[in-house]
């Protein structure tokens, strides 16, 4: 599952989904995922915190991408705030959309305890998906846990 955990902001609503997710996966199975861990977001707030942007071209539309992070570290959470323009080179017409997302950050002590509340066993953490070791200042945190 890529990033789904991270929109769970509540306790409960973590818990519920991860109970769920553990009903429908066989003991030994297992659940892999990624999330944001709370310690390098920390160590690399400035970074996180300054407005990026990107663009993109196709024949006659330009998209500009904007995106920035709230972070309220007391709460564990960050507003990312992600506007898309439109652009019609040809029409000179502009669309703008604004999506607001609330996510949650995990230390890796964290997201072990809600697993084993919810029947899972972590087996390994890594930094990303080809299987690079995790350090205290990886970005993500891709778990891989089993059923129990």
């Amino acid at each position: 599952m890529y990033g789904v955990v991270s929109y769970f902001v509540s306790d409960d609503d973590l818990m519920e989904a991860l109970r769920s997710i553990r009903s429908q996966v066989n003991t030994g199975g297992l659940f892999v995922f990624d999330t944001w861990n709370i310690v390098s977001v920390q160590e690399k707030r400035l970074y996180y915190e300054t407005p990026s942007a990107s663009f993109r071209r196709s024949g006659t539309m330009l998209a500009i991408k904007e995106e920035a992070w709230k972070l309220d570290l007391y709460n564990q959470a960050a507003l990312l705030e992600i506007t898309w323009s439109v652009i019609d080179l040809l029409e000179d017409k502009i669309d703008v959309f604004t999506h607001k997302i609330n996510i949650r950050l995990f230390s890796p002590r964290e997201i072990k305890h809600y697993l084993r509340e919810a029947g899972f066993d972590v087996k390994a953490v890594f930094e990303n998906y080809a299987c690079k070791s995790f350090t205290e200042l990886s970005p993500e945190m891709i778990i891989v846990a089993s059923a129990t």
